[in-house]
């Protein structure tokens, strides 16, 4: 067997893109505007945990969460992609193609869990998950002139998290939390 070309795992990245990436999200798309406009009967826990919020607001918290993990995902994977290129690396010469979904999915808790965070006034959660996330790279990054591009990478995608975040919460709180 043939170790895969550079090339070819480059298609790879842009198949996984297009083939995996792009269905997840039109799903998480299209849950999204089922529960803003067609507010289904939810089960009485989550009607419980939603008690605080006014008439109706349930169904836009959980549609926004679920733009959120949309848009984080079209809006940061293409930016990382960019930046890869940009630091020279091998288009996925290191990232093998199963590997690319616990980063998606790690994604996407960051972007249900810093807007909350955010609302809820916890904003140090982000800088103790961001320190856990650092805990589990360290090694990998201690890799010379390699090692800090790609500790440059982390932060640059941390950073459009946050700022993605940062915005989410706005639209939570104008959208869902204002009555």
């Amino acid at each position: 067997m043939q170790p895969e070309s550079a090339s070819s795992k480059k298609s790879g990245l842009a198949r996984f893109f297009l083939t995996r990436c792009l269905p997840y999200v039109a799903v998480w798309i299209l849950v999204g505007i089922i529960v803003w406009v067609w507010m289904p009967a939810l089960p009485p826990w989550i009607n419980y945990a939603g008690s605080r919020l006014p008439p109706n607001h349930l169904g836009r918290l959980i549609a926004l969460y679920a733009f959120l993990i949309a848009g984080s995902t079209l809006i940061i994977n293409p930016v990382i992609a960019g930046i890869r290129k940009l630091f020279k690396f091998d288009a996925g010469a290191d990232v093998d193609f199963e590997n690319l979904w616990p980063a998606l999915l790690v994604g996407n808790c960051e972007a249900v869990l810093y807007p909350t965070s955010l609302i809820i006034n916890k904003p140090e959660f982000i800088g103790v998950w961001l320190a856990l996330k650092v805990a589990g790279h360290w090694k990998f990054w201690e890799k010379g002139y390699k090692g800090r591009n790609r500790f440059n990478m982390f932060l640059i995608g941390n950073s459009f998290s946050i700022a993605f975040a940062f915005v989410g919460s706005l639209l939570i709180r104008a959208l869902v939390l204002t009555p």
